[in-house]
């Protein structure tokens, strides 16, 4: 992992929340993300995080005003194949 971008992300999340800001970061890499909001204490969701999780952490983020940054990944919904509304087909998991 660059630690540049490691340290360019803690910075950037620091100097946000000074501000007070509410801090979503994406990463599509699964292993960065966990080592990132690991490493700064924040909590992260990504595809095997269960549904209750999710909503707890996402609960947090919302109303809890000490929890101003979480780490997210693309969760993907797994269904039997069909397509979507853009018509494209769909991978059986």
């Amino acid at each position: 992992m660059n630690p540049n971008k490691f340290q360019a992300c803690q910075y950037l999340i620091r100097t946000h929340e000074e501000r007070g800001d509410k801090i979503i970061v994406f990463s599509d890499n699964i292993f960065a993300l966990k080592i990132y909001a690991k490493s700064l204490g924040k909590p992260f969701i990504y595809g095997d995080v269960s549904q209750e999780e999710r909503m707890r952490i996402l609960q947090q983020f919302q109303s809890n005003p000490a929890c101003n940054c979480i780490f997210l990944s693309k969760v993907r919904r797994f269904r039997t194949g069909g397509q979507d509304s853009a018509g494209r087909s769909d991978a059986c998991m």
